[in-house]
């Protein structure tokens, strides 16, 4: 299985070098679950931060998840609120 996630890793990085909005939200995904890489909530945020720009509503959700949570981000409520509004939840 980690063999999967390592191809995955590889072709989500290309598809995200040429400005893919869904694989920088896959890749944000990746590195907040440790799917194949070491878990890192910065790398993860810096990700989803991406494909919002986008209007990527599960990257959205992610955000609102991580400051709803404080999920390696300083906990913000009202943040997290916004963010999981702009993904419809």
């Amino acid at each position: 299985m980690q063999e999967d996630h390592g191809q995955a890793l590889q072709n989500l990085e290309a598809a995200a070098l040429v400005g893919d909005a869904d694989a920088l939200h896959n890749l944000g995904y990746m590195y907040m679950n440790g799917l194949g890489v070491e878990r890192n909530m910065t790398k993860a945020k810096g990700y989803f931060d991406e494909a919002a720009k986008s209007n990527i509503t599960a990257a959205f959700n992610a955000l609102g998840y991580m400051y709803y949570r404080g999920a390696g981000v300083e906990k913000n409520i009202t943040l997290g609120e916004h963010f999981l509004k702009l993904a419809g939840v």
